[in-house]
């Protein structure tokens, strides 16, 4: 909706008291009078995407805690990253009933984002996506997966975050393989080829994986997923030069 502008929002939002979801993708006139209007005319809202929102800030945040029954949140792609100590208050308050979360390009966000506000606040996410959180750590990663109360998930999504590894990987494997049906790691290029070796056995229940850029990616991990993970229809294996005229397809 590029072209709706703050007063059609906002007379939209006070006829709507019984509004649900509401879930946008570039909308550069979108404000926080708009935010403002829309947490206090539609108090029940369950599902909020504001997706490459230009005029997005840490003060929309403050009006999205009043959505307490939040259960898809989706505040990707800002002009401007949202600050760690926003973003954590915000999961503290709405988190619990989080069943779908994407923070992607937030690039302030690191790891105490991770500790403070998803592992004590989130336990009931089945998406995560954070793709493009270059701040996030190998190891805050890996803590997050040892230690959250938050069940397996079945969709995952970390791309160009280039500095996940193994710790990381394997300690989400161990934490949501089983369930996993989407997981994008593109770019993360210091994964082993031992680690890339083992979502086959790891992650049965995968449908779509993008292992682009991931340079230990070779004709012997494709295979082990086509082995291991029977429903698998699709592989995304772009920049992955060590693969040959070999590579075994499915048939």
């Amino acid at each position: 909706p590029f072209l709706v502008r703050p007063d059609a929002w906002k007379a939209f939002f006070r006829g709507k008291s019984q509004l649900k979801g509401f879930l946008i993708t570039q909308s550069p006139r979108f404000d926080v009078e708009c935010m403002q209007v829309l947490s206090e005319s539609c108090p029940d809202l369950t599902e909020l995407r504001l997706a490459q929102i230009g005029q997005m800030s840490d003060e929309f945040l403050g009006y999205i805690k009043t959505f307490e029954n939040l259960t898809s949140l989706d505040l990707s792609e800002p002009s401007t990253s949202l600050s760690v100590n926003a973003v954590v208050d915000l999961l503290n308050v709405v988190g619990r009933n989080l069943v779908s979360l994407n923070l992607t390009k937030n690039d302030l966000l690191d790891d105490d984002f991770v500790s403070q506000g998803l592992l004590p606040s989130v336990a009931r996410l089945t998406s995560l996506i954070l793709d493009e959180v270059p701040e996030i750590t190998d190891v805050g990663l890996a803590n997050f997966f040892s230690q959250t109360p938050n069940g397996p998930l079945s969709r995952l999504s970390l791309r160009r975050n280039h500095t996940l590894a193994d710790e990381s990987f394997v300690t989400l494997l161990n934490h949501s393989g089983r369930t996993l049906r989407e997981l994008d790691i593109n770019s993360w290029k210091d994964l082993s080829n031992e680690a890339l070796l083992s979502i086959g056995s790891h992650a049965p229940r995968l449908i779509k994986i993008d292992l682009g850029f991931c340079r230990k990616t070779d004709d012997f991990v494709i295979k082990a997923i086509l082995d291991g993970c029977q429903d698998v229809k699709e592989i995304f294996v772009f920049g992955c030069n060590r693969l040959t005229e070999g590579c075994p397809r499915k048939v």
